[in-house]
């Protein structure tokens, strides 16, 4: 439950959509004939294919540093003897079986899975949006080095270097505080910046 950080993507989304140079890109489920017209979150996905797909530990780094992944678990395994969702830094080991989903900050987080039993079959599917794809917006589509190139003054350079310095913390806003998730009705939608 991160009402600020789902409308931070979807926000960026509809602006990248709404963008002359990239309207023409692909939306929605690459699997489905039908494209909904609701919001659209993550730019990217990846797909792990059986037989025995498991990550030993990691962290997402090109994902947005505060941003979320959706992970989805496939197959035809016993979560019980593998398959977990490892959790390295929280200490958590979870049960994850199949059709199961998950969303974790998977930039910061360590994380992992158990692999499965030989004679089993597990797959998975990850949603995403690289951090680079938020900044390309954010600089008004255009890489980091021509945008810092375009900026007319030092005034604006020192600017733009404190938003980046202050982006993980306004990032972090976005998430919500237990009293939200507790009164989702008392959550407060609009984002909130440092």
């Amino acid at each position: 439950f991160a009402p600020r950080l789902f409308k931070y993507y979807t926000e960026h989304m509809e602006l990248l959509r709404a963008h002359p140079d990239y309207r023409h890109l692909p939306r929605g489920n690459p699997y489905e004939e039908r494209v909904e017209q609701g919001p659209e979150v993550f730019a990217c996905h990846s797909e792990n294919h059986p037989p025995s797909t498991f990550t030993i530990p990691h962290r997402d780094v090109m994902n947005l540093a505060f941003g979320w992944c959706a992970i989805f678990a496939l197959g035809r395994f016993d979560p019980q003897f593998g398959g977990h969702l490892v959790l390295h830094d929280l200490k958590l080991i979870i049960p994850f079986p199949h059709a199961s989903c998950v969303m974790i900050p998977s930039a910061f987080l360590w994380h992992s899975n158990v692999p499965i039993r030989e004679e089993e079959g597990r797959a998975s599917l990850t949603f995403y949006t690289a951090g680079c794809l938020f900044r390309f917006i954010d600089n008004d589509f255009q890489t980091e080095a021509k945008y810092v190139s375009s900026l007319p003054d030092k005034y604006d350079l020192k600017l733009h270097r404190r938003a980046k310095r202050i982006r993980i913390k306004a990032g972090a806003n976005l998430y919500s505080r237990v009293s939200e998730i507790r009164r989702p009705g008392q959550a407060v939608l609009d984002p909130v910046y440092v």
